[in-house]
């Protein structure tokens, strides 16, 4: 009897044991495939947030301005990031048998509606203000100049997520401010048509316009990262909600501007069809690729963090002057300077800490004198 309880305790183990093992399988396989999503989505995104500034620049008329009206394409661009977002939506709803989860999935939260208020006005802002910055500055200082999220967005995260900051990523940061700087004082500057010949008086306001846009997008995806890890639902639903609060916003902008105008009454039939009439080529990619960014950044926010969606920003800064000297655009030395600045900062903010390990105790005192002593927490890829 003793020896058949013993092969039965025997056998549980080695039951227990191959469940655990296959647990630990599923565990891993998990970990890998979300991993491997997430690279994708980041890879996605790069690319996408390399070719946004050319192709805002490639839609301008042989004038450098725009044939069409912008506060009416990022309305339209609005409506199609809800699109994608309610057709994934009802992909994944087809493909869920649980109706408990079907449920959650089309769960409108009108809290969130509201809390979407703030970043809805801000991408209004920033989507405007890209256009007119493109106006006065190439595609590779854009790119450069937008590098002022990543430490700013570090910043915000030690505040209002408790995130780490250590001396190691602090050094980073500054070889990355530093390349920012190179690219403002460059004296070369030539202005978005990238003729070496001519200087854009509006040069370094459109530079000062970049650090206010960084601030209030670096301040914006960190509040969104809050919001999607505090709520639960569907990505998509939460998407949907916020693309709803943007092309509301975005109408209510471009009404506000031409009232000012005087012609407050042309806003419904730009919106609808006359805007239409003068999108080239180069304008409907560009509002598909601005969609699908949309798509990707918020899937990152959600499920890594706003750090990584900067990686995508200092990517695209490294191939920018590239696809810049291939479109026959000339390139400044000091803008290579920068470029090669950007990269060693990347390098010494994205590389594991060997030496300056520890937090100054700045940092330390900031972020103890909001979150209290013992609320420490980390991003979704290591120590911000």
């Amino acid at each position: 009897m003793s020896a058949n309880m013993d092969d039965k305790d025997g056998k549980e183990k080695e039951s227990d044991k191959g469940a655990a093992e296959k647990g630990g399988m599923s565990g891993a396989i998990g970990s890998l495939s979300a991993a491997l999503s997430n690279a994708l989505a980041l890879g996605g995104l790069i690319f996408l947030t390399l070719a946004l500034p050319f192709l805002t620049i490639f839609s301008q008329g042989k004038s450098g301005t725009y044939l069409y009206d912008p506060t009416a394409l990022i309305v339209h661009i609005e409506f199609a990031k809800l699109i994608f977002s309610l057709s994934l939506l009802s992909v994944q709803y087809s493909s869920t048998t649980d109706p408990a989860e079907k449920e959650v999935l089309v769960k409108w939260n009108w809290t969130g509606v509201v809390m979407y208020i703030p970043p809805a006005v801000s991408f209004a802002i920033l989507n405007n203000c890209n256009f007119l910055a493109l106006q006065h500055i190439d595609a590779t200082t854009f790119a450069l100049s937008s590098q002022l999220k990543t430490p700013l967005a570090a910043l915000l995260l030690v505040v209002m997520l408790a995130r780490q900051l250590t001396l190691t990523k602090i050094i980073g940061l500054a070889t990355m401010c530093f390349a920012v700087t190179f690219t403002a004082l460059d004296k070369n500057a030539t202005g978005a048509g990238g003729d070496a010949d001519e200087y854009d008086e509006y040069y370094i306001p459109a530079i000062w316009l970049m650090v206010f846009l960084c601030l209030l997008s670096a301040s914006t995806n960190v509040y969104i990262e809050m919001i999607m890890k505090s709520m639960v639902g569907s990505l998509n639903i939460q998407n949907a909600q916020l693309y709803v609060m943007g092309i509301l916003v975005n109408i209510l902008t471009a009404y506000i501007r031409f009232s000012v105008e005087g012609h407050a009454e042309d806003v419904l039939p730009l919106i609808l069809w006359r805007n239409f009439m003068k999108y080239s080529i180069w304008v409907w990619i560009l509002a598909f690729v601005s969609a699908f960014r949309g798509q990707l950044t918020g899937y990152l926010l959600k499920y890594a963090d706003s750090n990584i969606v900067n990686i995508s920003n200092m990517c695209s800064m490294m191939l920018a002057p590239i696809f810049q000297g291939i479109l026959g655009n000339p390139v400044s030395l000091t803008k290579g300077y920068s470029v090669a600045l950007g990269l060693m900062g990347m390098y010494i903010y994205f590389t594991p800490e060997k030496v300056f390990a520890a937090e100054p105790g700045f940092i330390v005192q900031l972020r103890e004198s909001i979150h209290g002593p013992d609320e420490v927490k980390e991003s979704a890829y290591g120590s911000v």
